[in-house]
């Protein structure tokens, strides 16, 4: 579940670079990734990461509370 968790922060953390305007980044992460759509990446907004950062949040909480 670490692991899992790591590789999602580092996703988010890489959107996040790719919404500050670094177009290298979202090369970057187009190749890494193979993207073929690259409209794929203007899909994925700041909101959705917010949820998913809030989800993650709840998660974590409920697992250290076993």
């Amino acid at each position: 579940m670490t692991a899992s968790l790591a590789r999602l922060m580092n996703a988010i953390d890489l959107q996040n670079e790719v919404y500050q305007d670094s177009t290298i980044m979202k090369k970057v992460i187009i190749e890494a990734l193979d993207i073929e759509n690259v409209t794929l990446l203007d899909i994925i907004n700041q909101e959705n990461i917010g949820n998913v950062t809030k989800a993650l949040k709840v998660l974590d909480f409920s697992a250290s509370k076993r």
